[in-house]
C-alpha cells in the first residue's frame, strides 16, 4: 500500500507524490525543494520542483511559480531546461522539469577558472537561451553560475526561472526579487528597483563570464550594500589584468556588456556572445573590428540622453621603465619557459623542426578523459587486494565491467550462472542478480556514463539466437530486450545511451531499455554498421550511401555517396566530434573535421583518418596521421592543436583512447611486419613508446602511469612511466588458473582477484 504524503511533510525516497516516485533530494531553496523522481508512466527520471508547503497559500509566490511553468513550457531551445508538466497535489504546487545529469557551473568554478574556448561556448549557448526567452517576453532576472547546468558532454542549460517575470508585467516583484536573487550578479537597474529587460540578463551573464575567466565575480564587497554600490558606481575591473594572456579586446567586450546604462550594452545576447567568442579566439583568421567600449557612465537613475556612439579602443600607453620587481618576475618567467621546453624535449625524445604546439587553444581546452582513472599504479602489489567469490556456490568468475565503486561479475558459463555486484574496495558481494530463464552467461557488457545501468549480449542457449540484456545496477534486475540476432551483438555506450549492432542492423536504447531509434537490415540489400565507444555518432552504410547518425536521436548529420561501399567509408569519432576521410584531390580535402552536430569546422589536407577496430574507445580529441607525423585537432574550431613529426618512423596508426591519451602503433619502414606500440596525449602531444614485443593492449592509466597487458605470463601486467621506463611487472603464479586480465572501474582484475 502506498503512503499518502501529508501536506506539510518533507518528501523522502520511496514516497509517491503526484504519481512520481521520489528517488532523492536534489536541492532546496526559498521557493521549495527539487527532487529526482521517477515518472509515473515513462521510463525516465524528472526533476520535480515542489513549492514549499508554507508558501502554497501565498498568492504572489503562487503566481510566480505558475508563471515559470507556463512561459518556459512554451520555449523550444536546447539550452533551456524543459518543462514537462505541472499541477497541484495535496495543496502543493509542482513542476516536472527535465533532469540534467551533470553539475551546475558554480560547482565547476569552485575548481578554478575555465579555458577561454569553453567560456566562449557556454556564454554563447546561454545567450541564445536568453534571447529566445526575451522573444517570448520573459526576463530571467537570476542569471548566475548556480543556474547554469552542464550535462556530461558539457552542454550548458539555463535553469530556474523561479523569479522570472513577463516583460511589462505591472508587478515588478521587487519586494522579493533580491531575497531570491543573487546580488553578486544582479544588474544596476535591478538592484535599484527600476524596470528591467533582456539587457539586465546580459549584464548578469557578463558577470558570470568574468568569473568563468578569472575565478571571481567582477564586483565584490564585505557587505551586500558594498556589492550593490560597486555594481551601481564602480567601473568594471579588467579581466586581462586578472588573467594574463587575455587580449584587451576581451575587456572591451565585457565592459560593454557590463555598462551601467542598459542602452550602452549589446543589442542582444547573441551579439554579446559572438563578440566574446571573437575576442577569445586564439588565432583569428582575419582581423576583427574592435569592440567599442561604453562611454563614461552616469547613474542609471538619470540615463544620458545621447545615443551610444561607437569608438575604437585606444592603444596601450607607452611602457614605463622596468622596476627591479619586474626584472625578477621576468627572470622567473624565463626559467619556467626553459623548464617547460625541457619537459617537452624529455617527453618527445629528440626535437625536430617539424613539431608544433601545443597551441594556446590547446592549453585553454578543459581536459576530458574518455575512461576513468585506475587506482594508483605507483606500487607493485605483493598480494591481491581481495579475491572473489567471497562465499560458497560461485565458480571461477568472468569480470564483465565496473563502475567507480562496483565490479560486475558472472560466476562462469551455463544457464545457471548469476550476476554479482561486488564492492570494488572490499570484494564483498553487495547483490546477486538472477538471469532470465534460459539465458547463458553474458558477454560484451557496457556500462552507462551515469553508472546506473549495464547492457550485455546474451544467448538463450548454445547455437541459438542472441539478444541484448539490460541490467539495472540500482534496482538489481535484468531483462531481455527486443533485438534478436543470430550472433552476439556488439554493445557500446555513448553517455547514457546503449548501441547494439549486428548483421541484423543497429538498435539504440536509453539507460532504461527504451528504444531510441533503429535501422534494421530487413529489406536492405547490404547494411554495414560501425560503432566506436563514447562516439557521438554511428556509421551506417546502406548500399552505396554512407551516413553518420547522431547516437542520441538517429538524425543523419553526415551523408556521402560512395561506390566503394563500407570499405571506402573511413571515419573516426571523438568525445565532441568526428573526422571523415574524403579523398585527396586538389579540390577535396583528405580529412574533413566536424563537431558533434555535423557542422563542418575544418579540413586537414594530406592527413589520414585511421580505421578503428569496431567498438574501440574514441579519443578525447581527433588524432590524425600523415606518414611519420601525428596531430590533434579541435572539432569545435577545426584548428590543429599540435603536431609531432618523426621522420625515422614510416607510419603511425591510431588505435583507441584511454584517459586523455590515445594508443598508436608505429611502423618503422614500409616492409616492416613487426609493429611497436605507443601513446600520445591528445591535449599537449607528449608521447611515449612501449618497449614490449609481447604487447596485447592498454588497460588504462592512473593519470601518471600506464598499465599494459602482455602475452608473456610472467609479465602479464606491465606498468610504464610516461618517460617509457618500466615501473614494475607482475604475473600469475604457475598454479594460477588464468582467464582474463581486465580493467573494471578503478580496479585491474585477474579473474576474481583484484590486483590494483
Amino acid at each position: 500500500m502506498v503512503d499518502i504524503v501529508p501536506r506539510m511533510s518533507a518528501l523522502s525516497p520511496g514516497d509517491v507524490f503526484a504519481g512520481y516516485t521520489i528517488e532523492r533530494l536534489l536541492g532546496s531553496g526559498g521557493m521549495g525543494e527539487v527532487y529526482v523522481a521517477r515518472h509515473p508512466r515513462l521510463p525516465r527520471s524528472d526533476a520535480l520542483k515542489v513549492l514549499a508547503a508554507q508558501l502554497a497559500d501565498d498568492d504572489g509566490f503562487r503566481r510566480r511559480f505558475e508563471r515559470e511553468a507556463d512561459v518556459v513550457a512554451g520555449l523550444s531551445n536546447p539550452h533551456v531546461v524543459k518543462v514537462h508538466d505541472r499541477g497541484e497535489t495535496d495543496g502543493r504546487l509542482w513542476i516536472a522539469l527535465e533532469y540534467v545529469d551533470g553539475e551546475d557551473l558554480a560547482t565547476t568554478l569552485r575548481r578554478g577558472p575555465l579555458p577561454a574556448s569553453e567560456t566562449a561556448r557556454i556564454v554563447g549557448e546561454i545567450a541564445q537561451a536568453l534571447d529566445d526567452a526575451a522573444a517570448a517576453g520573459l526576463v530571467h532576472r537570476d542569471v548566475k553560475p548556480a543556474n547554469v547546468l552542464l550535462d556530461r558532454r558539457g552542454r550548458a542549460l539555463l535553469a530556474d526561472f523561479g523569479i522570472a517575470h513577463l516583460a511589462g508585467d505591472a508587478s515588478q516583484l521587487t519586494g522579493t526579487g533580491m531575497t531570491l536573487g543573487t546580488v553578486l550578479y544582479a544588474s544596476p537597474e535591478q538592484l535599484l528597483g527600476h524596470a528591467v529587460d533582456a539587457r539586465s540578463d546580459q549584464y548578469s551573464l557578463a558577470c558570470t563570464a568574468f568569473e568563468m575567466l578569472t575565478g571571481r565575480p567582477p564586483f565584490g564587497g564585505a557587505t551586500p550594500t558594498q556589492i550593490v554600490m560597486a555594481h551601481v558606481q564602480t567601473p568594471p575591473p579588467s579581466a586581462a589584468a586578472a588573467r594574463p594572456g587575455l587580449s584587451p579586446e576581451v575587456d572591451a567586450v565585457l565592459h560593454r556588456a557590463l555598462a551601467k546604462d542598459p542602452a550602452h550594452r549589446f543589442d542582444d545576447g547573441r551579439a554579446f556572445g559572438a563578440a566574446l567568442t571573437r575576442s577569445l579566439a586564439p588565432a583569428p583568421s582575419a582581423a576583427q573590428p574592435p569592440v567599442p567600449p561604453p562611454p563614461a557612465q552616469s547613474s542609471p537613475a538619470q540615463p544620458p540622453t545621447q545615443a551610444y556612439a561607437p569608438t575604437v579602443v585606444a592603444p596601450a600607453a607607452a611602457p614605463k621603465a622596468r622596476s627591479r620587481t619586474g626584472l625578477i618576475v621576468g627572470a622567473i618567467v624565463a626559467v619556467l619557459v626553459v623548464a617547460a621546453a625541457s619537459i617537452w624535449l624529455f617527453s618527445h625524445g629528440s626535437s625536430t623542426d617539424g613539431d608544433t604546439g601545443p597551441s594556446q587553444e590547446a592549453n585553454d581546452l578543459k581536459r576530458v578523459p574518455v575512461t576513468g582513472l585506475l587506482a594508483s599504479l605507483a606500487d607493485k602489489p605483493t598480494a591481491p587486494t581481495w579475491s572473489w567469490p567471497d562465499k560458497p556456490g560461485f565458480s571461477l568468475p568472468d569480470v564483465l565491467g565496473g563502475t567507480d565503486s562496483t565490479v560486475l561479475m558472472v560466476d562462469g558459463p551455463g544457464s545457471d550462472s548469476r550476476l554479482a555486484l561486488v564492492d570494488a574496495a572490499s570484494g564483498r558481494t553487495t547483490r546477486t542478480i538472477a538471469l532470465p530463464a534460459g539465458i547463458a552467461s553474458p558477454s560484451d557488457c557496457a556500462i552507462s556514463a551515469n553508472q546506473k545501468a549495464a547492457m550485455c549480449a546474451v544467448s538463450r542457449s548454445p547455437g541459438n539466437s542472441s539478444r541484448p540484456m539490460l541490467v539495472d545496477l540500482v534496482a538489481g534486475t535484468a531483462r531481455i530486450l527486443d533485438f534478436e540476432t543470430e550472433f552476439d551483438a556488439s554493445i557500446t555506450t555513448s553517455g547514457d545511451v546503449f548501441v547494439a549492432t549486428a548483421k541484423e542492423g543497429v538498435v539504440v536504447y536509453d539507460a532504461t531499455g527504451a528504444r531510441r531509434w533503429a535501422v534494421p537490415a530487413a529489406g536492405v540489400e547490404t547494411l554495414d554498421v560501425s560503432t566506436q565507444g563514447s562516439s557521438p555518432v554511428v556509421g551506417v552504410v546502406v548500399g552505396n550511401e554512407a551516413t553518420l547518425r547522431r547516437v542520441t536521436d538517429g538524425q543523419i548529420v553526415y551523408r556521402r555517396d560512395t561506390t566503394l561501399g563500407s570499405a571506402g567509408f573511413i571515419w573516426l569519432g571523438s568525445l565532441t566530434g568526428f573526422v571523415v576521410q574524403e579523398g585527396g584531390t586538389a579540390t577535396e580535402p583528405d580529412a574533413a573535421i566536424f563537431d558533434a552536430t555535423g557542422r563542418r569546422t575544418g579540413e586537414a589536407t594530406g592527413w589520414t583518418v585511421s580505421r578503428q577496430n569496431s567498438s574501440a574507445m574514441v579519443s578525447s580529441l581527433p588524432v590524425l596521421t600523415r606518414g611519420g607525423e601525428v596531430a590533434a585537432f579541435n572539432p569545435a574550431t577545426g584548428n590543429m592543436l599540435w603536431s609531432v613529426s618523426r621522420p625515422e618512423w614510416y607510419q603511425f596508426e591510431v588505435k583507441a583512447g584511454f584517459g586523455t591519451k590515445v594508443e598508436v602503433t608505429l611502423r618503422p619502414n614500409a616492409g616492416a611486419t613487426a609493429l611497436q606500440h605507443g601513446w600520445f596525449d591528445c591535449y599537449d602531444g607528449t608521447f611515449g613508446i612501449f618497449d614490449e614485443p609481447n604487447f596485447t593492449s592498454v588497460l588504462g592509466t592512473d593519470g601518471e602511469r600506464i598499465a599494459v597487458e602482455t602475452r608473456y605470463d610472467p609479465e602479464l601486467l606491465k606498468v610504464y612511466e610516461t618517460d617509457g621506463s618500466v615501473r614494475w611487472t607482475t604475473g600469475p603464479s604457475s598454479s594460477d588458473d588464468v582467464n582474463d586480465l581486465v580493467a573494471a572501474g578503478p580496479a585491474i582484475m585477474l579473474d576474481g582477484r583484484r590486483l590494483t
